[in-house]
């Protein structure tokens, strides 16, 4: 049986593109136009459902959560990014109140707080709070895996994973489901505290 020549190339261009697409790591799905400002970041309708992924990190489900805490124990960081709105000032008083959320949070034992770090304009200092606590929490090490998370429809997190990644962080997971997916699961939660963040830029973070 003779092969056609022009067949049989074809059908190894086919295989080699299969292989070269086999290769390539997934990627975040293409955003609707007007999705996140210049930077790549959400600047608007924080609370509304963020897209399945974020190129900068692996999404992760509740099980693969649950996997990567037996996996890791104390060594994987929980970060907690959900949002503080300042309260306002009492009757007669002025000035702020404090940055403690008017409702409880609940989160993911073993998780630390650091609200507002989501927001896609931060102020000088309040860029240095997150990346202080990220050193901090992470030892240094840029490859230390991180788990971010916030609430189901809520794009927090997903800019908090980008920042964590401009910074250098490489080892980034994305919980997208959040306290949201983990209560559903029928895992508790535990009441948490935020670290404050700095007077000055939270105000501003927007």
């Amino acid at each position: 049986m003779r092969i056609d020549p022009m067949l049989a190339a074809a059908a190894l261009l086919a295989l080699a593109m299969d292989a070269v697409q086999a290769a390539i790591p997934p990627t975040a799905p293409q955003l609707p136009p007007g999705a996140v400002n210049a930077e790549g970041l959400r600047d608007h309708d924080y609370r509304s459902p963020p897209p399945p992924s974020v190129a900068e990190a692996t999404t992760i489900d509740t099980a693969e959560l649950r996997q990567l805490m037996a996996e890791w124990g104390e060594r994987l960081v929980l970060l907690d990014v959900m949002a503080v709105p300042k309260r306002p000032p009492a009757p007669g008083q002025s000035g702020g109140g404090s940055w403690i959320p008017n409702k409880v949070r609940q989160h993911i034992a073993g998780s630390v707080w650091l609200p507002n770090v989501g927001y896609a304009r931060l102020p000088p200092e309040m860029e240095q709070f997150y990346r202080e606590h990220l050193e901090r929490l992470s030892g240094g090490d840029m490859q230390r895996p991180i788990v971010l998370y916030c609430l189901e429809d809520c794009w927090m997190s997903w800019n908090a994973v980008r920042r964590a990644a401009r910074y250098g962080y490489r080892n980034l997971y994305w919980y997208r489901a959040g306290t949201d997916g983990w209560q559903r699961a029928g895992l508790p939660l535990i009441e948490a505290e935020p670290v404050p963040p700095p007077e000055a830029a939270a105000k501003q973070a927007q």
